[in-house]
């Protein structure tokens, strides 16, 4: 299995335990609210995700500075997404329902920058022990 199938397999087994464990948690914990657009969160993080490995594994790796233009490319651009989104849970749940989705939004914004930050740091290690 080549290096980019075998890191969006894994990255998406990953994704789907943590919505899995997410949506049990968040039923365990809000029992009396249930959020039917919770799904949308993981597809998200996920289209994130995808972007990102797609993005730096295909980028030349001699390119030191293309890199770091598309990362902050990224960064900024799902920055911009996460907005949108925010602002669409308002616009279009109910109060009490929109503040759990922001939370809960919030939490995978913060898990996805970690991993995305490990992530990029096992690349760029990779990347300097290939040189």
């Amino acid at each position: 299995m080549n290096n980019l199938l075998k890191t969006i397999v894994l990255f998406t087994f990953g994704l789907f335990a943590v919505a899995c464990g997410g949506w049990f948690l968040l039923n365990a914990i809000v029992t009396d609210v249930s959020i039917q657009y919770y799904p949308i969160i993981p597809l998200i993080f996920y289209a994130f995700g995808i972007t990102l490995i797609l993005a730096l594994l295909r980028c030349k790796k001699d390119k030191g500075m293309k890199i770091v233009r598309i990362y902050m490319l990224l960064k900024v651009s799902k920055l911009i997404v996460a907005m949108i989104t925010v602002l669409l849970a308002f616009v279009l749940m109910s109060k009490v329902e929109a503040k759990i989705f922001v939370m809960v939004f919030a939490i995978y914004f913060m898990f996805y920058i970690l991993f995305e930050t490990l992530f990029i740091y096992a690349f760029e290690k990779k990347q300097k022990l290939s040189k």
